[in-house]
């Protein structure tokens, strides 16, 4: 996916450049988001969840909140579906983001989940979508910026398909790209 000229604001983005995205929840999820702003990022008072229940077990909402110990902010979850907190095996609700993933993974994790914000951007994600608890479990993740009351994107809308892997096995290809969006 080819970023736009530098200076040159992006694009809407169509459904058919993330062919990629091929959970069907996933795909329905993101037509829905490009749908509520056309194609620019939607409030999250856009999102109703009666519009999305194909998507709500699978789904979560993270705020990027001020912390002194975060220069760029902390990602706390508002809230997740019964599927994802199946994975932790508690209620995420409060929880920070830095605390659910491994150290030597937080890095990569906050650059992409700053990104989407920052640019705005999209962002998917193919491969290992979770490795905890002795368990690998592969598949996709969609990250898509929601604006808050003040009009700045500080919240993610994700959701995360996945089944269990054999590490020796895995599928695919794996990658990941951000397409920006107009803010």
């Amino acid at each position: 996916m080819a970023d736009a000229p530098s200076g040159t604001p992006p694009t809407p983005p169509a459904l058919e450049e993330f062919h990629t995205l091929r959970d069907p929840r996933l795909r329905r999820l993101l037509a829905h988001w490009l749908g509520l702003a056309g194609g620019r990022v939607p409030s999250r008072d856009a999102l109703d969840p009666l519009d999305i229940p194909y998507a709500l077990p699978i789904c979560w909402l993270c705020d990027l909140m001020p912390d002194e110990g975060f220069p760029q902010g902390r990602f706390r979850y508002r809230l997740a579906g019964d599927v994802i907190e199946r994975i932790f095996g508690r209620s995420l609700r409060g929880v920070h983001l830095d605390e659910l993933v491994p150290p030597a993974d937080w890095p990569r994790v906050e650059a992409r989940w700053l990104s989407v914000l920052a640019l705005p951007a999209i962002g998917v994600h193919v491969g290992t979508v979770y490795d905890t608890y002795d368990t690998l479990l592969v598949g996709e993740r969609l990250l898509l910026p929601l604006l808050d009351r003040q009009g700045r994107a500080t919240i993610i809308l994700g959701a995360t398909a996945y089944e269990t892997a054999d590490p020796e096995t895995l599928p695919g290809p794996l990658g990941e790209f951000v397409r920006p969006v107009p803010p």
